[in-house]
């Protein structure tokens, strides 16, 4: 589920901005146009976040670098400047912070062994980063959200995240499950993944930015973006380990 989470909001990210230079009219609406454009966003961002990764893992080895001491302040370098950079040449830069973050989560896998005590010491600082990231994050969400509007939009808010939670969730899980024999999915798996998928930090990330561009209807897209948000996160996260139990998929409860 992690995963899926971290291919999403990098994916959905450039499809955000994709379609949003269309409905700007920054860009020609075209198959070929967009396609092109998603590749190269995603394409760019992955070669940025390749070779930041890379050099930032080389940098904190333990035989080569002269910064193992310092992976803290390495990782963040690398998020931020790997961001940038592909953000100033066009190409995605979650994309491009998602790749880097790959990369250094393996670098065992490309011979570039970190010291575990010193990564032991990088979680910590990063749980921290990560709360405070996300109440600014949610601070800002909750700037956007006009209650008069909320209270217009509520009802076709709700039908289109029911769409999203009912419809959407659970093709997208089966057209990705069914086709895959190997890793043998049971049904009880299948269902769990049709109900668990909580909507964060990213989409409230991405409305902010969103709202800086003078997008029309900003108030409708902020509030639908808030019930989404709001929805997934009490109904599903809240009942993610009563589902988990009544499908038989705790450890320990398996039968």
């Amino acid at each position: 589920m992690e995963s899926e989470s971290a291919f999403n909001d990098a994916t959905g990210s450039i499809l955000t901005f994709t379609i949003l230079g269309i409905v700007l009219g920054t860009s020609t609406w075209s198959i070929t146009a967009s396609a092109f454009s998603f590749i190269k966003m995603a394409g760019g961002g992955i070669g940025i976040g390749l070779l930041t990764g890379w050099m930032t893992a080389v940098l904190i080895s333990e035989r080569y670098g002269f910064l193992r001491d310092y992976p803290a302040i390495a990782y963040i370098t690398a998020a931020i400047g790997s961001y940038f950079t592909a953000d100033q040449l066009g190409f995605s830069g979650f994309m491009a912070t998602f790749t880097s973050g790959v990369l250094l989560g393996n670098h065992e896998a490309l011979g570039l062994r970190q010291s575990d005590e010193k990564l032991s010491a990088v979680v910590h600082v990063f749980d921290g980063i990560t709360l405070m990231m996300r109440m600014l994050i949610f601070v800002l969400l909750g700037t956007q959200v006009n209650l008069g509007a909320l209270k217009t939009y509520w009802l076709p808010g709700l039908g289109i995240v029911a769409v999203f939670m009912l419809i959407a969730r659970p093709l997208t899980v089966l057209a990705c499950t069914l086709p895959d024999r190997k890793a043998k999915w049971r049904w009880n798996e299948i269902l769990f993944m049709f109900w668990i998928r909580e909507t964060g930090v990213i989409p409230a990330a991405l409305v902010g930015l969103i709202a800086g561009m003078g997008v029309a209807h900003m108030e409708a897209i902020a509030s639908v973006t808030f019930m989404a948000i709001l929805i997934t996160i009490v109904l599903q996260a809240g009942t993610t380990a009563w589902v988990a139990g009544k499908l038989g998929l705790i450890i320990g409860e398996r039968r």
